[in-house]
């Protein structure tokens, strides 16, 4: 049994915040305003984003790097404006409209249609939070597909675990492995984000759509490099968990073959920590006592990913998954000390603190 809440999410020291600064922000501020606001207030961040808007060669695969020259982007009518008996027809409209993609290594081609599609985002996002009779099976097929044509893509795995090590400590290769589509791609996460976190949403429908292949490839979406990404994704995965519970078993063990593959086949993986994240929430919604199913994952590979060498990235995320585990059954303790041959204080540090 499991008993999960989709805002236990837990926030860890050193950790990226669990809720993207832009969309704490998007509630308050206008479309024309978010972007920019963002941006102001955080000079590091915007930084980041000049760096990841300029023309680079890719390391990692993590981009679609469109060639494709489109005809000029159509701005649409504003939702807010039109007829309340047209506004489905409108919505579809630019959600398909928003479904072209465009090349972001080249920042002097087709400017106008780019800016329409980051306004139409922007309008797309805040419509639905204000407005549940939105939401109608059409505009789930919508987003959904928006989300598919957009973020899913293949991406090339380039690190062994032991070569992560040495590129995890290197903060300019980081910076320069950021996602050039982000203006868009961003904005993509955010309505998704909106629209999963809706009180409106109707796991019934969302099912039919947010099927296994569905899970199969946001999972993948965790090997990107860009820190801004795999945090968004992180969200998204933890609300999905939070509402589709007949996927819970299949998430679950999609999450531990990732984990099998680092810890067994040192495949490198960018988004441990952020996967550790949510398996804490799911560990602490454990109803007690524990599955042999759930002892096993803490001994085969919870365990093990202490001994990775870039464990230190992961750490705190790690820890506290194996604490929480202790905490619903005190007699997993032995095993847990016995693994670490006489370090035990360090377990016990996290649970009596």
């Amino acid at each position: 049994g499991e008993n999960y809440r989709d805002d236990s999410i837990t926030s860890f020291p050193h950790a990226p915040s669990p809720v993207p600064e832009f969309s704490r922000a998007a509630s308050s501020l206008s479309p024309v305003s978010l972007g920019r606001k963002f941006r102001q207030n955080d000079v590091k961040r915007q930084d980041i984003d000049r760096i990841a808007t300029a023309p680079q060669p890719p390391r990692q695969l993590s981009s679609r790097f469109v060639n494709v020259s489109h005809d000029e982007l159509k701005a649409l009518p504003l939702l807010v404006e039109t007829p309340s008996g047209e506004r489905e027809t409108l919505l579809l409209s630019k959600l398909r409209m928003c479904s072209t993609l465009f090349d972001f290594t080249d920042n002097t081609a087709q400017l106008k249609s780019k800016e329409i599609k980051r306004l139409t985002l922007l309008e797309l996002a805040e419509f639905i939070s204000i407005n549940s009779s939105s939401l109608t099976e059409p505009v789930y097929v919508g987003i959904i597909n928006l989300v598919k044509l957009n973020a899913f893509r293949t991406i090339a795995t380039i690190y062994t675990n032991t070569e992560m090590s040495d590129y995890a400590d290197n903060d300019d290769e980081q910076i320069s492995n950021l996602e050039p589509s982000w203006p868009h791609l961003q904005l993509v996460y955010d309505l998704f984000l909106r629209f999963i976190s809706s009180p409106d949403f109707q796991a019934s429908i969302g099912k039919k759509y947010l099927d296994q292949q569905f899970f199969k490839n946001l999972l993948e979406l965790f090997k990107s490099e860009d820190p801004r990404e795999r945090e968004l994704v992180k969200m998204i995965l933890h609300r999905a968990y939070g509402k589709l519970v007949t996927l819970r078993p299949f998430i679950r063990r999609l999450m531990n073959n990732i984990f099998l593959r680092f810890v067994y086949e040192e495949e490198g993986h960018c988004g441990i920590a952020e996967l550790l994240e949510i398996l804490g929430s799911i560990i602490n919604g454990f109803q007690t006592p524990l599955k042999e199913e759930h002892k096993q994952f803490l001994r085969r590979v919870l365990l093990p990913l202490h001994k990775s060498p870039t464990m230190s990235h992961f750490h705190a995320q790690l820890t506290y998954c194996t604490t929480e585990f202790i905490k619903k059954d005190s007699s997993l303790f032995t095993m847990v000390s016995i693994y670490f041959s006489g370090k035990s204080l360090f377990i016990q540090e996290y649970i009596y603190s």
